[in-house]
């Protein structure tokens, strides 16, 4: 018989939450990146190998695990450095997954820099599986200034997720780890409920 390897399974409780801990991940954020010649069929195994050496518009991305009331930390992430800073509010929670409460984002948007969710969404299950699917909608107030005015706008995002694939992944100064691929589309609807701007 030929041996199958075992699809990964992905748990909400094994990201790190524990003040002090941290994760690392691969972004492009490249707008001149082509990967459909990478990525395959839906399905698996699958080896996935981006372990060339970084090129432009990617990096290592280091997220630290932070008491709630951190939010004032400038000094420990520079801005000259070329980054900015963010924070995104979690709380693992048993047989239901991640559950997200909002963000705070000064430097991304100073109009409204804190986030608060209508209510908390779960955006990782408490187990994730090659196979899988799941939705959520989440709504939020935000602003954006425009210039003249600030428009206060009501947001409603929508995620669409589909578990499509499985195997390994190679990533630069990571190294070769189980993997599962998510196909996830996403939506956002802003409507200005004073002057009906969407």
């Amino acid at each position: 018989s030929i041996p199958v390897p075992a699809q990964p399974v992905f748990r909400a409780s094994d990201l790190p939450s524990q003040m002090g801990a941290y994760f690392r991940a691969y972004q492009n954020l490249s707008q001149e990146v082509d990967v459909s010649d990478r990525v395959g069929a839906p399905g698996g195994p699958h080896r996935w190998d981006f372990s060339e050496p970084k090129g432009i518009g990617e990096t290592v991305v280091r997220t630290d695990i932070v008491s709630p009331n951190d939010g004032g930390q400038g000094a420990r992430f520079p801005v000259e450095s070329g980054g900015s800073r963010s924070w995104s509010y979690y709380r693992i929670v048993p047989a239901l997954g991640r559950s997200y409460f909002g963000f705070q984002a000064p430097d991304i948007n100073p109009a409204q820099p804190v986030v608060v969710f209508d209510a908390p969404t779960v955006d990782i299950p408490a187990q994730v599986e090659y196979g899988q699917t799941w939705s959520r909608t989440v709504t939020w107030d935000d602003a954006v200034d425009v210039g003249l005015i600030v428009l206060d706008l009501e947001v409603t995002f929508t995620s669409q997720v589909e578990v499509d694939a499985h195997g390994t992944i190679v990533l630069p100064e990571i190294g070769e780890v189980s993997a599962l691929r998510i196909h996830e589309s996403n939506t956002y609807e802003s409507v200005d409920p004073v002057y009906g701007f969407q």
